[in-house]
C-alpha cells in the first residue's frame, strides 16, 4: 500500500494528491506492484477528493470492517484513475459511500471490474463518473447492493465505454458494462 487507513479512523481527507506506483520501464529493475495505493479497513466519513491514481493493481480500495460492521459515509470524488491493473475503486462493506464524478481510464485486467460495489447499502451514490476499458474488464460490477424506502441506492448519469481490444475473455457486448449479482 502507498497509503494504509485502520478502523477508527473517522473525518481524514485526501484533497489534490498524486497517488503513483513507481514503473520500471526500461531498467532491469522490477517492482512489486502495490496492492492499493489508498487503502482504508475500515474509515468513516473519509473524503478523497481531486486525486490521481496511477498503476497498482487497486486505486483506491474502501473496505468496511465486516459486513455486520460496515463502514460509513466515505466519498470518491472528482478523481482520475489510470492504468491500475485490477480494479480503479472497490467499495465493500459501506452504508451511504458516495463515488461521483470520477475518471477511470483503463483497468488492464479482463477478468475484473473498474468500479466494484460488494456489499454497500442506504443512500449509496454512484453518479457522474466515466469510465473506459479497452482490455476486457467490466466497467462496474455489484453485488449485495441495495438501498431503503428512505435511502435509495443509485446508479446514474455515468459514462460506461467498453471498447475490445481483440484480447478480451469475457463476453464482448453489453454485459461487460454492467455486471450484477
Amino acid at each position: 500500500y502507498l497509503v494504509r487507513m485502520g478502523t477508527n479512523t473517522v473525518g481524514c481527507q485526501f484533497h489534490d494528491c498524486n497517488f503513483a506506483e513507481a514503473q520500471g520501464v526500461g531498467t532491469s529493475e522490477s517492482f512489486m506492484t502495490a496492492s492499493s495505493l489508498l487503502y482504508s479497513g475500515g474509515a468513516d466519513s473519509l473524503l478523497v477528493r481531486n486525486c490521481n491514481f496511477y498503476r497498482g493493481n487497486q486505486g483506491i480500495n474502501l473496505v468496511g470492517p465486516a459486513q455486520d460492521k460496515m463502514a460509513h459515509g466515505n466519498k470518491v470524488q472528482k478523481c482520475y484513475f489510470e492504468h491500475q491493473s485490477v480494479n480503479s475503486v472497490i467499495i465493500r462493506n459501506q452504508i451511504n459511500a458516495e463515488v461521483d464524478s470520477n475518471t477511470c481510464n483503463d483497468v488492464y485486467s479482463n477478468s475484473s471490474y473498474a468500479l466494484l460495489f460488494q456489499d454497500c447499502s442506504g443512500a449509496t451514490r454512484v453518479t457522474r463518473n466515466t469510465v473506459y476499458v479497452t482490455s476486457g474488464a467490466s466497467c462496474i460490477g455489484a453485488t449485495n447492493f441495495f438501498g431503503s424506502a428512505t435511502g435509495y441506492a443509485i446508479v446514474a448519469n455515468n459514462m460506461f465505454v467498453f471498447v475490445d481490444d481483440g484480447q478480451s475473455n469475457m463476453l464482448t457486448s453489453p454485459l461487460n458494462i454492467i455486471t450484477a449479482n
